[in-house]
C-alpha cells in the first residue's frame, strides 16, 4: 500500500528540509452532494501515454508536472506520485532522476531515485549548469578551484576556501 492509498498519508514535500505534510485524501461525497471522482481518477485522466513517455498533461511549475491531492490543496510532483504508487517510496535522502530527461514524463520505468549530486552531474538544466559549473577553474574573485583552495558542501557545491573563509570571518 502506498502512502497516497492511506486516508492519513505524509508526503516528503521539501527536499531541503525533509518535513512531512499530513493529507487528506478526496473521493466520496462533495458539498454538493455529487460523487467526487478518486485520487487516481483525476491524476490518471492528466496523464498521456506515448510510446515512449506518459507525458503529464496537468498543471507544470519549471517543466514538472504537479497535482492537487485533496481539499486542502496540497500539491505533490506527479512524478513522484507514480514512483511511489507503482513502484515504492522513494529512499530518504535521494531523489528522482528523469532518465528519459523529460521532466514532464511520470513513467516509473524512465525514473531513478538517484543522490541530488548524481542527478546535477546528470542534468542538463537551465543552460547545462552543471556542466558550466564544472567547467569552471576559478571562483568569481579569480581564486583558483584546486585541491588546496576548495571546499565541498554536503550538497555537492564547490566553494572557494579563500572566499568562504573571507565570509565567515566578516560575521564574526
Amino acid at each position: 500500500m502506498s502512502r497516497y492509498e492511506d486516508g492519513a498519508a505524509w508526503y516528503n514535500s521539501c527536499r531541503a528540509v525533509h518535513h512531512r505534510l499530513a493529507i487528506v485524501m478526496d473521493g466520496g461525497l462533495g458539498k454538493d452532494g455529487f460523487l467526487m471522482p478518486s485520487v487516481d481518477e483525476r491524476f490518471w485522466a492528466k496523464v498521456e501515454k506515448t510510446p515512449t513517455c506518459w507525458v503529464w498533461r496537468g498543471s507544470t511549475t519549471w517543466g514538472y508536472g504537479y497535482f492537487n491531492l485533496g481539499p486542502n490543496n496540497r500539491r505533490v510532483r506527479a512524478h513522484r506520485f507514480t514512483y511511489e504508487q507503482l513502484v515504492g517510496l522513494i529512499p530518504h535522502g535521494l531523489e528522482l532522476d528523469h532518465l528519459c530527461r523529460n521532466r514532464a514524463c511520470v513513467n516509473p520505468q524512465h525514473l531513478e531515485p538517484v543522490t541530488r549530486r548524481e542527478n546535477l552531474r546528470r542534468g542538463i538544466g537551465w543552460g547545462l549548469l552543471g556542466r558550466f559549473h564544472r567547467a569552471k577553474t576559478h571562483c568569481p574573485q579569480g581564486h583558483p578551484y584546486d585541491a588546496a583552495n576548495t571546499y565541498l558542501t554536503r550538497e555537492g557545491w564547490r566553494q572557494c576556501c579563500h572566499c568562504r573563509n573571507a565570509r565567515h570571518g566578516a560575521r564574526e
